[in-house]
């Protein structure tokens, strides 16, 4: 009676829920350590077939082996079992050894697995590394590797084959650097090449064709004005202004204008020159000049010598 109590106090216990969307028949713990595992073994059968295709046993498979010897070899020993022949694997324990087993009959044959591929893939593959700009690097060498290159004889004599052979085995970088240096070894040969007379410089007629000099739009520098062109637009605008004079009856002749400015100025006065020497002394000369001076600051106006004169003449007279 205790016993049954216990485990009828055992089955009514709830549940402890770790999540919201736990119930009596839905765990998500359980779930994700189904998946967890799950994935484990489907990364562990990738993990072999990579193996086996490329005619390896990894070694953790070696290491099951061993282990699985081991254990039979604690258990039970088989002594006239034949020590030259072939060791079985993956037997239970109820199956028979064969002592022709073939490596073959497990992994399969690798040896002509490359020969087997259709041709038209090593043609893709040869003509995407044609275009490595669309290609990373790793499936560069994922391709060098799966089609190894062919001995090529040194002494060929066809260039064009080489130089394909070549680029198929030359990285990005490298064809980079090749195009590269190509265009450097261009642009040397054009500078060290013969040029255009229009590009060397100086250039004596001797040196050009004929008449190749009136093909070309020349700019330099010219002492005077340069005459004006003759355009459609000029010739429109000289046709309308004599159309318009026309219509103004405006016929008379262009007259010559003077500079206002050159009116402004004030003509020099002219001097009479008088070629007789002066009968006067120095002392008189400066006393008639200093008597001028005296008169104009007191208001009365000095006689020249000639107005004396003409003064007396006309005294005389009446």
């Amino acid at each position: 009676d205790d016993e049954s109590d216990a485990s009828e106090g055992s089955v009514d216990e709830p549940v402890v829920k770790k999540y919201e969307v736990d119930d009596d028949f839905f765990q998500l713990d359980a779930m994700e350590k189904y998946v967890n595992a799950a994935e484990e073994e489907e990364e562990k059968d990738h993990e072999l077939r990579s193996a086996l295709k490329r005619g390896r046993i990894p070694a953790d498979l070696n290491e099951d082996e061993e282990e699985d010897d081991d254990d039979d070899s604690d258990e039970e020993i088989d002594y006239f079992q034949d020590l030259n022949g072939p060791i079985g694997f993956g037997l239970g324990d109820g199956d028979e050894e064969d002592p022709n087993i073939m490596y073959d009959e497990f992994f399969g044959s690798q040896r002509f697995q490359h020969r087997d591929r259709p041709r038209h893939e090593s043609r893709k593959v040869s003509f995407e590394d044609d275009h490595p700009d669309d290609e990373s690097e790793s499936d560069d060498h994922d391709a060098d590797n799966s089609h190894p290159t062919k001995p090529r004889s040194l002494f060929a004599d066809d260039d064009s084959n080489d130089e394909e052979g070549g680029r198929e085995q030359l990285s990005r970088f490298e064809q980079q650097q090749q195009r590269l240096q190509n265009r450097i070894e261009q642009l040397e040969a054009e500078n060290v090449g013969t040029r255009d007379w229009r590009m060397v410089g100086e250039v004596s007629a001797r040196d050009r064709p004929e008449n190749s000099l009136l093909e070309q739009d020349l700019e330099f520098d010219h002492a005077s004005k340069p005459v004006p062109v003759i355009t459609a637009e000029v010739t429109e605008s000289l046709e309308d202004m004599i159309k318009r004079r026309i219509l103004d009856n405006q016929f008379n002749d262009v007259e010559r204008k003077r500079d206002p400015a050159l009116d402004q100025k004030k003509p020099r006065e002219q001097v009479e020159l008088d070629h007789q020497q002066s009968k006067k002394s120095l002392a008189e000369i400066y006393e008639a000049e200093y008597q001028e001076q005296v008169g104009e600051e007191k208001g009365e106006r000095v006689l020249s010598e000639r107005e004396q004169k003409l003064e007396r003449e006309r005294q005389e007279v009446l």
